[in-house]
């Protein structure tokens, strides 16, 4: 089917092309052979009157026109999907689908393995592919490679709507033979020691606790980068170092290991995580399945940590 001189069925083509940057890649995701894909990349190319995709390197990039094309391309694929699929019921026992959600380490830490133990009892044949959110959470709901986001709300998309279904609070953690924590801190003697922070993803962001600890300026010292929060607290036991955490976690791993939690003697905002989907996907009804599986194991864990 043509719609003004395109044949619609290389919009499949395309969206894969312009999130795969790759022939061959593109080619295997859509389930045709290399050949067909490139002659579907000469017909995009001729129709558009753009290379769409060139070489640098020994890489493929987008120009700058087939950027503009991906969200379009993307939003109205996902509409397609959602008018044909909006009388079909999801049913988890019968279910063969894959949902990618890109997720924070934190929520990995906390929830992930409880979510994935419930899909795989109620939906066996449901897979799960977690996505790290150092790669850009916002952009890759906006542009369809993933179909969720569990991340901390600065992280989450603007353009949609995002439920708040968890907030934490930050503490200070540190070894148990830490001299400089035998009591609470103040905040001058906080300010000044050594910590252990984490930077996230290709742009090595700092946490918005560390961000927000900027505001008091001083003598700051972050003495060591990690990549991620489930791996700072190795980096404390034997130091003098400490580190900021949420609290969830940094109970979690002061019961695994010799690490003492203390009050911090400053205000910041809590760490806030929220639950969002395109709002192409507002009619998915396994997406919706799916966001209450997360809503209940996070329930889950608050009645597990509120025990300890």
């Amino acid at each position: 089917m043509r719609f003004k001189g395109l044949d619609l069925n290389l919009l499949i083509a395309l969206d894969a092309l312009l999130d795969e940057k790759s022939v061959s890649r593109a080619a295997i995701r859509t389930f045709r052979s290399q050949p067909t894909m490139s002659g579907a990349l000469a017909r995009l190319r001729e129709h558009f009157q753009d290379e769409l995709l060139v070489s640098v390197g020994r890489k493929l990039v987008l120009t700058s026109f087939a950027e503009s094309l991906v969200l379009p391309v993307r939003n109205i694929l996902d509409l397609i999907d959602n008018t044909v699929d909006v009388a079909r019921k999801f049913s988890p026992q019968a279910a063969e689908r894959t949902f990618r959600i890109c997720v924070s380490d934190f929520m990995i830490e906390l929830i992930m393995p409880d979510v994935a133990l419930r899909v795989a009892r109620a939906a066996p044949n449901v897979i799960l592919e977690l996505v790290s959110a150092a790669n850009g959470a916002a952009d890759m709901l906006e542009n369809g490679s993933v179909d969720l986001l569990l991340v901390q709300d600065t992280a989450a998309s603007r353009l949609f709507y995002a439920e708040i279904v968890r907030e934490e609070d930050y503490v200070i953690l540190g070894w148990s033979g830490n001299r400089h924590l035998k009591a609470p801190l103040g905040k001058d003697e906080f300010l000044r020691l050594g910590r252990v922070a984490a930077r996230f993803g290709p742009r090595r962001t700092l946490s918005s606790a560390e961000i927000q600890l900027q505001q008091f300026g001083g003598n700051q010292r972050i003495e060591l980068y990690s990549s991620s929060f489930i791996t700072m607290p190795r980096f404390l036991v034997g130091t003098d170092r400490i580190a900021l955490m949420q609290r969830t976690l940094a109970e979690a791993h002061a019961r695994a290991l010799p690490l003492v939690i203390r009050p911090l003697p400053v205000d910041l905002r809590p760490m806030r995580i929220a639950l969002q989907n395109h709002s192409a996907r507002a009619g998915d009804t396994g997406i919706e399945w799916l966001k209450g599986v997360i809503r209940e194991s996070i329930a889950a864990a608050d009645i597990e940590f509120s025990d300890i």
